[in-house]
């Protein structure tokens, strides 16, 4: 059993010549992709109870004063705004530098909570202030309400148990850890309630062109976002996060024969409201991040996208059999009851033949593999385009498999099989019904994974 504290860090070789009081002086941050993203406190805690696994990187802050934060304390990062009418100030830097702020979420860890504690620190009345997370990865931010209205005293003691309690911050959406950065608006000097800047702005807008462009890609049709299509004279379909598995896969098992061209009935354009397809607030950048870890999802082994840019989609609350499948958020290195595992597939409108070589006799239908670095070896298991910025990307599909619908036909490819019955119908209409709604039952999307080469 090995102890890990501050006084422990400072036998380090490289730490010989750091002096400092005592080792309180020290904050102890654990590093992910080069992002530091949950500092480790406690006294005499083992490696196992810190969640350290072999080859996790540590880095060490020097501190001006001593700190001994609480096991249930989090060190957030206050950026109080300030007027836009002020001298000096520009629409890009509404806010002044940040400052560090200790949160005892232990006591109370609701929205109403976080509100009581920054408005005494502030010295803002809650009913005055507007509180947001900055999520650098999507250059956006999520607005945290304070849960209370305009209504009766005692009304407003019921709405403040059921809306504010019931929230806890550090659990989905907002999933507060140390280091995040939380916006503070004093809505008498600045009203308006948006915290994105023009530079932010621009970036989504990139995004979303890149995803638009993904999306083509994987369905072989040309994706644009949504606008009224009426009077257009071209044939157009609506896609979806339920019908993204039927666009993308379901031309590869559609005939025996080569897919070249898109059936008669597909239309030749998709239209895609990204307002309601598309998360950011759930985007993850994967790039920098080089993790072992070992963890699972669905009770099977779950390799994370590292080297990869996941655009997320907007699953939740979409499926009538509500959202277990997707499991809990935040990480976590297990899995939780009723939830799929997780698959990744990017092969598009060609490549039914490809797959033919992967198959038993009888063995139609869509294979994926929980293995990641296979989507990269194989060419069969992701789809490459070129930007209209230049830049060349590797696109694939990251999924959850139903698990009572997936064939395993070893550790690393999965098979969702349609029955031969159903694949040798005559009727094509009622040939693609039944197909669709095997892959709907069976697969569901919730990232698109981009990757430049």
């Amino acid at each position: 059993m090995f102890l890990l504290t501050s006084k422990h860090v400072l036998t380090l070789p490289a730490l010989v010549q750091v002096c400092v009081p005592s080792p309180e002086f020290l904050r102890l941050w654990l590093v992910e992709g080069k992002r530091l993203i949950r500092i480790l406190r406690g006294n005499q805690l083992t490696l196992r109870k810190l969640k350290l696994a072999v080859g996790s990187e540590v880095c060490v802050q020097k501190l001006q004063c001593e700190e001994n934060l609480g096991l249930k304390d989090i060190l957030l990062r206050l950026q109080v705004g300030v007027a836009k009418d002020e001298v000096g100030v520009s629409e890009e830097s509404a806010y002044f530098h940040t400052h560090e702020f200790v949160w005892e979420a232990g006591i109370d860890s609701s929205p109403r909570g976080l509100y009581h504690v920054v408005s005494t620190h502030c010295g803002i009345s809650p009913e005055n202030l507007l509180l947001a997370k900055h999520l650098p990865e999507q250059h956006s931010w999520i607005t945290i309400n304070y849960g209370i209205q305009s209504v009766s005293k005692q009304k407003k003691k019921k709405q403040n148990k059921s809306n504010s309690k019931g929230v806890n911050l550090q659990g989905a959406p907002y999933c507060l850890r140390d280091g995040d950065t939380i916006a503070v608006k004093n809505l008498l000097i600045d009203s308006n309630r948006e915290f994105g800047t023009g530079k932010n702005e621009h970036t989504l807008k990139e995004q979303s062109s890149v995803l638009l462009e993904a999306l083509s890609c994987l369905t072989g049709l040309t994706v644009e976002p949504h606008t009224d299509s009426t009077g257009l004279g071209i044939d157009i379909g609506e896609l979806t996060v339920h019908n993204l598995v039927s666009s993308a896969l379901l031309p590869l098992i559609l005939s025996k024969e080569d897919v070249k061209e898109p059936q008669p009935e597909q239309p030749k354009e998709l239209r895609v409201n990204l307002d309601t397809f598309y998360s950011p607030t759930f985007n993850y950048d994967f790039r920098a991040l080089t993790d072992d870890s070992v963890c699972t999802r669905g009770g099977e082994s779950y390799k994370r996208p590292c080297g990869w840019f996941r655009f997320a989609l907007k699953v939740l609350g979409k499926y009538p059999d509500g959202d277990a499948w997707l499991g809990t958020g935040g990480w976590r290195s297990g899995s939780v009851s009723g939830e799929w595992p997780v698959s990744y597939h990017g092969t598009g409108r060609e490549g039914q033949n490809q797959l033919t070589g992967m198959r038993e006799p009888y063995d139609y239908g869509i294979f994926s593999t929980p293995d990641i670095k296979l989507t990269e070896q194989d060419g069969e298991l992701h789809k490459e385009f070129t930007s209209k910025t230049g830049k060349s990307y590797r696109v694939i599909m990251q999924n959850r498999i139903n698990p009572e619908h997936r064939v395993k036909k070893s550790d690393s490819l999965w098979l969702v099989r349609i029955p031969l019955e159903v694949y040798a119908l005559t009727d094509e209409k009622k040939r693609k019904e039944e197909m669709k709604k095997i892959l709907d039952r069976s697969i569901r999307p919730y990232g698109i994974l981009l990757r430049e080469v």
